[in-house]
């Protein structure tokens, strides 16, 4: 990641995330209109289409409810967030690392991994986890638990529930064979260090074994963290990702990625305790 002014930042952000795909992330169903798009509106409920996106411009009008502008104002609108914080929230998307921060947000050091690269890792270990679920024989014991408590297949794959193998090195293996570093991994809360072991790839071992593994995402429906379910009797019911510079536990709530759409059209939202 490149550090450049405020300006060509801005504009790298604009280059790197078009607006059609980035509304599409949000489950807006886009359908084609002459040279862009149309989609009912997601800021307002309404049964025929409304909202346009202009592809060559880079910009989205609703000739309903007026709403219009890039993708910044995008992110803002759907986020309810201010354009600081919709800035950082498309730098993290566009791999552009800015210059300054804003609202006082913690600056990466020297060595630290980019978000980028936390996002990266935490993909790798969801796909990797949730193909142990759905094929290891070791994972039978999980499957016989999603069964027992009536969640069917296709609800694996809509939140991409997996599972981690019990011995403590699968995953860390798996990285490396990707060129993905053990270091990598322990800042993205998915490997654990032994005392006493500094020297680079030596003593860690994974931080989740045997469990039934629950993605948590963040708004934008990326994977920062995990929750995970004992499936042996461990005292310790639920192990969690430690916080991160990604993953805060008391921001995120489980399921809003994949339950948005819904509440947007519903008006209505239902908090629940736990995962399922």
């Amino acid at each position: 990641m490149l550090a450049t002014s405020s300006i060509s930042e801005k504009e790298q952000i604009r280059s790197r995330v078009p607006l059609e795909d980035l509304i599409r992330d949000y489950n807006v169903q886009l359908l084609p209109s002459g040279r862009g798009f149309k989609a009912l509106c997601p800021f307002h409920s309404e049964k025929t289409p409304s909202f346009h996106v202009n592809v060559e411009r880079q910009t989205y009008t609703c000739f309903g409810c007026e709403e219009r502008g890039d993708v910044f104002s995008f992110v803002q609108k759907f986020e309810h967030v201010d354009f600081p914080q919709a800035l950082e929230l498309l730098a993290q998307r566009a791999g552009v690392e800015l210059s300054r921060s804003f609202r006082g947000a913690r600056r990466r050091q020297p060595g630290e991994p980019t978000a980028a690269e936390l996002y990266n890792a935490l993909q790798f270990a969801c796909d990797y986890y949730h193909q142990a679920l759905l094929t290891s024989p070791l994972a039978q014991g999980a499957r016989d638990y999603l069964a027992s408590r009536g969640i069917e297949t296709h609800s694996w794959e809509t939140f991409k529930l997996g599972f981690s193998p019990a011995d403590g090195s699968s995953l860390i293996s798996a990285a490396k064979k990707r060129q993905v570093e053990a270091e990598l991994l322990e800042a993205s809360g998915l490997a654990g260090r032994r005392r006493g072991e500094q020297r680079a790839g030596r003593g860690f071992y994974d931080y989740f074994r045997g469990r039934l593994m629950f993605p948590i995402s963040n708004t934008q429906g990326r994977t920062v963290g995990f929750g995970a379910r004992t499936l042996d009797g461990d005292v310790r019911k639920y192990v969690n990702t430690p916080k991160t510079p990604i993953f805060d536990k008391s921001r995120l709530l489980y399921g809003l990625a994949q339950a948005r759409t819904d509440i947007q059209q519903g008006k209505r939202i239902a908090l629940c305790e736990g995962y399922t």
